[in-house]
């Protein structure tokens, strides 16, 4: 990339990090600049892959936690305890590969 179309910025790094990130770019003979630009790019490709993830999901059945436990204590699969119980309602989806396997909800995502 040229330097036209490249911005500055100023970024400030923890010291032993920066000691760190100046040993790398010695050693793979690459500027900071180049390894801050790929770690970016890296973050953001991630970030990417996780909204495509989010999107491939959002039409799964999503329950409400509350609603997974009655199912599974009606079921006989648990028992209950003289615990309290967290009774904040969270949102989780049902895996089509069993009827009482559960997995936890990326929370936003699902409705």
């Amino acid at each position: 990339m040229s330097e036209e179309s490249q911005k500055r910025a100023t970024v400030y790094f923890d010291p032993l990090l920066h000691r760190a990130l100046r040993l790398k770019a010695a050693e793979t003979d690459c500027s900071i600049s180049d390894l801050v630009n790929e770690a970016v790019k890296n973050s953001l490709a991630e970030d990417a892959e996780d909204f495509a993830a989010f999107e491939a999901r959002e039409k799964e059945v999503d329950y409400v936690f509350e609603d997974v436990v009655k199912d599974l204590k009606r079921r006989g699969k648990i028992q209950p305890q003289n615990q309290e119980i967290c009774r904040k309602r969270t949102r989780i989806y049902c895996d089509p590969s069993g009827p009482t396997t559960y997995r936890k909800l990326h929370p936003g995502v699902g409705g």
